[in-house]
């Protein structure tokens, strides 16, 4: 259930500000943002949420991708992953997965670099080849 809150990054959250100077936050004023942020989603959300993480990283163990370049994710990784699911999940499955990673570095202070252009094109393609059995077919509209 708590996926996007428990499974940390092997670089957490920044304790450094933008002219790189250290910021004196305590452990705990870092976990307490955390909560804050972690409570911002339904629990429902979190349990979705929580299942795309978990394949994004099946994906990256069956990848060797190494930890340190799961988050922050570069273009190709995601891409790469968008194009291993294609034919395996329906297009709004894929894009929550997609979108679970996104907040998975949001809440843990990473940047998230995406080429939103790149991102749609890979997801549309990506809708495009979703399995037959996870598309509803289309209702007869006649009167």
């Amino acid at each position: 259930r708590d996926r996007l809150k428990l499974w940390y990054p092997v670089q957490s959250r920044s304790i450094w500000n933008a002219d790189r100077k250290i910021l004196v936050i305590m452990d705990e004023d870092l976990q307490r943002v955390l909560t804050v942020m972690n409570t911002s989603w339904a629990q429902g959300t979190k349990e979705s949420y929580g299942a795309g993480l978990l394949v994004c990283h099946v994906f990256c163990n069956t990848q060797s991708i190494p930890e340190l370049q799961r988050c922050p994710a570069d273009n190709i990784t995601i891409l790469t992953f968008i194009a291993s699911c294609a034919s395996s999940y329906a297009g709004k499955t894929l894009t929550n997965y997609v979108y679970t990673i996104c907040t998975w570095h949001i809440l843990h202070g990473q940047t998230w670099n995406m080429q939103q252009h790149k991102l749609k094109t890979a997801l549309d393609g990506a809708a495009k080849q979703a399995p037959v059995h996870s598309k509803c077919t289309k209702r007869d509209r006649s009167p």
